[in-house]
């Protein structure tokens, strides 16, 4: 359950709940992305008591009935709430980026985390792949759902398909559609679907392959920093012209002698 870090079994003969976990402290992953990975639990990142949790942990079925830390090998994101967060199952990694990121101030602000990073599971590491394009409107809209592909992104009339794997943006229009967010949504295969607790209803479903035949290729999704790679290049272009300007005027300093002087 989301915020508490209590887990339950259902048992689906005979339709009960069996609350499985010895959860004593929580409070503290509202917002979290939870998955299965190897059939074990696992919940990444949230926010609660006024602080962002960026660790990745795991729920420990077989012996101490707890949430354990997975302990990375180098530091990942500051902040891992809402926005882009996905488990692939197929390439074992973890997803992240645009997460929220509130000051807590007195005049509270709100930004969003550009960077986008991945978790490989394998090697423990994260990786930076860049900023996330400008072509997101990353503060407008923020109902974003993941299929275990491709991030879809609501949109009102339009939707934005993202593929983190091959780093692709794809926009599918639809005018008498609208696209709104919802609290509680589930996945079956490549389809997203989603419920209106507004409405009291209908389910709503996002056919995300059918969909991409029919949307428009923008761009790549992250774009990758240069700005260390050119301040280092200035630097040793720096560097040897001070050395060329040294060089020279100890050429000009050093006494000259003719062939009699040597004698």
């Amino acid at each position: 359950i989301q915020g508490t870090g209590m887990v339950f079994d259902f048992d689906q003969q005979v339709a009960t709940l069996k609350r499985v976990d010895r959860t004593e402290h929580s409070g503290y992953n509202f917002s979290a992305t939870r998955f299965y990975r190897n059939k074990v639990l696992y919940s990444v990142g949230g926010e609660g008591f006024w602080n962002y949790n960026k660790h990745i942990t795991y729920f420990d079925d077989k012996s101490s009935k707890e949430w354990e830390l997975f302990r990375p090998k180098n530091k990942g994101p500051e902040h891992i709430a809402d926005g882009f967060q996905g488990y692939s199952s197929k390439l074992d990694v973890f997803y992240s980026g645009g997460s929220n990121n509130k000051n807590f101030l007195e005049d509270e602000t709100i930004e969003f985390t550009k960077e986008f990073q991945k978790f490989n599971f394998k090697s423990k590491s994260w990786e930076v792949l860049g900023k996330i394009s400008n072509k997101i409107p990353l503060a407008d809209h923020r109902s974003i759902y993941w299929n275990g592909q491709h991030f879809v992104q609501l949109a009102k009339d339009r939707l934005y398909i993202i593929d983190p794997e091959k780093n692709e943006i794809y926009l599918y229009k639809d005018n008498g559609t609208y696209f709104e967010s919802s609290g509680t949504h589930y996945v079956s295969h490549d389809t997203i679907k989603y419920y209106h607790f507004a409405e009291r209803g209908p389910i709503s479903n996002i056919p995300v392959t059918a969909l991409l035949k029919k949307s428009t290729y923008l761009g790549p999704f992250y774009e990758q920093d240069y700005t260390s790679y050119y301040l280092a290049g200035i630097l040793t272009v720096f560097v040897g012209f001070l050395s060329f300007l040294v060089y020279k005027k100890k050429r000009k300093i050093e006494p000259s002698f003719d062939d009699l002087e040597r004698k």
